[in-house]
């Protein structure tokens, strides 16, 4: 019998953009009540069946979203806005390349590169129970290597 630790407490993002945060900063103010890192499952390949039975498949092209949620007013929150306002469609001259670099604490490790901002919240939202909303800040990467 096996014994697995899926335990994630020690996980470390290190955030790089390219033009705004070119030394990067690490990401720590992860937030409690919703998911603080998320990595989506996408589709690699598709097939069918043609009319004589015959599998017809393919690989799909496609790219990598991660979904980091943070603790709203956090140093981290901060950094990420300004990130994303500088990434804002107003400002066309600035488009960061983006790399988030995953360590986990079994020593495993994520790199997410040649990335981009696709989405933020530009508010910070406020909850029905009086508590300032997580703030969550999406990417979409060309590619993640790792171990």
């Amino acid at each position: 019998m096996e014994l697995y630790n899926t335990s994630a407490g020690g996980l470390s993002i290190r955030l790089l953009a390219s033009i705004k945060f070119p030394v990067g900063f690490t990401l720590t103010a992860l937030a409690s009540d919703a998911d603080p890192l998320d990595f989506p499952s996408i589709t690699i390949g598709e097939g069918q069946v043609n009319l004589n039975g015959d599998l017809v498949a393919g690989k799909t092209p496609t790219t990598y979203p991660v979904t980091l949620n943070i603790i709203p007013g956090s140093e981290d929150d901060r950094n990420l806005d300004i990130l994303f306002q500088a990434n804002a469609p107003r400002r066309f001259g600035q488009m960061d390349e983006i790399t988030l670099i995953v360590s986990y604490p079994d020593g495993s490790k994520r790199a997410a590169i040649k990335g981009i901002c696709t989405a933020y919240n530009p508010g910070k939202g406020v909850a029905a129970n009086g508590r300032m909303k997580t703030r969550a800040y999406s990417f979409i990467f060309a590619e993640i290597t790792g171990n």
